[in-house]
């Protein structure tokens, strides 16, 4: 049995359906809440999928979750929300899952980091991440960790927040300069390089940056994100860090539902790229573009 927290996300939901593909036996743990229309949930219990709703705070449910697991794929993590629920989610949950899957002899442990997390990065989102690399390396798991790029899919935080900068603001916000390049990466191949590991004695003990083919500029990004819609017509206009922090804190706390956040616009205008080669040496992926990708995925807004 193989637990998955954050199974239906966007990365989880593909790993899990990757192990069903595999005929493994999965067990999801979930805190529950995804939208009702694109719920991944109902088609993985018919296929045989446990499903445990639970918060990684609880520990009687992530007790239960874990009662007869041999690995645990940890992608379950806080980033468009506040700074306490950062610390709570990111880090006591995971201190949490940690501490009882030690107990239960848990030996295999794959941990979703992310490109970008430091202790000191202005991001708590990357200090949280980085909180988290550091608990699971001093472990005495069989761990793995990935630090993909800011992950691009159907639904996904980076999608979601290009979406509503383009079509909700009467112009397109660029963050600072908008120079900082991006190499984002897609869901579909942050899951085939989780997969892979799961039993690849290689892979233990190591860490490995995820990234697409290609570098973007934020503002490239946000030009992508415009064409072919009426957002196209809009003026650009570069709004200074600083001030583009604040809009998105206030746009977040006037409507939390919102997709951008003050933490989340630091991810985002931050230098994300890397090398790949370590990724394409151990794992076999597509290399997904994002250009050539863009018009399917933003299809789905």
């Amino acid at each position: 049995m193989i637990l998955v927290t954050g199974g239906s996300g966007v990365v989880g939901s593909r790993v899990v359906q990757g192990l069903l593909d595999s005929q493994q036996q999965v067990r999801i743990l979930t805190r529950g809440g995804t939208d009702w229309i694109d719920n991944p949930l109902p088609h993985f219990r018919r296929a045989g999928v446990e499903i445990v709703t639970g918060d990684l705070r609880d520990q009687t449910k992530v007790s239960a979750a874990l009662t007869g697991c041999r690995a645990i794929v940890h992608l379950a993590a806080a980033m468009h929300t506040n700074d306490r629920e950062l610390e709570s989610v990111n880090v006591e949950g995971l201190l949490n899952i940690v501490a009882l899957a030690g107990s239960q002899g848990i030996q295999r442990f794959i941990y979703a980091s992310c490109l970008g997390a430091t202790q000191f990065s202005t991001s708590k989102y990357f200090q949280t991440k980085w909180q988290g690399e550091t608990m699971i390396r001093t472990s005495n798991f069989y761990w793995t960790i990935f630090r993909p790029s800011l992950i691009f899919g159907p639904g996904s935080h980076l999608m979601r927040a290009l979406d509503f900068s383009v079509t909700k603001i009467p112009f397109i916000p660029v963050m600072g300069s908008g120079l900082n390049q991006i190499q984002p990466v897609s869901n579909d191949d942050v899951a085939a390089c989780i997969i892979q590991s799961l039993y690849n004695r290689d892979t233990v003990q190591q860490t490995y940056d995820l990234l697409g083919p290609k570098a973007y500029s934020l503002t490239e990004m946000l030009e992508m994100a415009a064409a072919g819609s009426s957002a196209s017509k809009k003026p650009t206009v570069k709004v200074p860090l600083q001030l583009g922090f604040l809009i998105a804190r206030l746009v977040s706390q006037i409507n939390p539902r919102a997709p951008i956040s003050e933490d989340l616009m630091r991810v985002i205008s931050t230098e994300l790229i890397g090398d790949p080669s370590a990724m394409n040496s151990a794992f076999q992926v597509p290399m997904t573009s994002f250009e050539t990708q863009f018009k399917r995925l933003a299809g789905h807004r």
